[in-house]
């Protein structure tokens, strides 16, 4: 876990001020267990844009697989974070 952990913030690290890169970053550690560090993350997410809401991103960003924008919310559920 730790070794995915770190890669998944690699993989941000290239632009973690930007909202996608915390909300994605957030959403892993809720996959791996990790709701404090999921937390902290979505709280990050909301100083750099306080507006994000996920219905609106449902909305406006498609996914190829709409399974995918639930794998995301999933990680984020399971990190106790409360999704619209």
């Amino acid at each position: 876990e730790i070794y995915q952990c770190d890669w998944s913030s690699d993989v941000c690290s290239s632009d973690l001020n930007s909202d996608i890169s915390r909300l994605l970053l957030a959403a892993c550690y809720g996959h791996l267990g990790h709701a404090e560090r999921a937390q902290s993350e979505w709280t990050k997410m909301f100083e750099i844009n306080p507006n994000l809401s996920m219905e609106h991103r449902r909305q406006v960003v498609p996914y190829k697989d709409p399974m995918d924008f639930e794998h995301i919310v999933d990680g984020l559920r399971k990190a106790a974070i409360a999704v619209d």
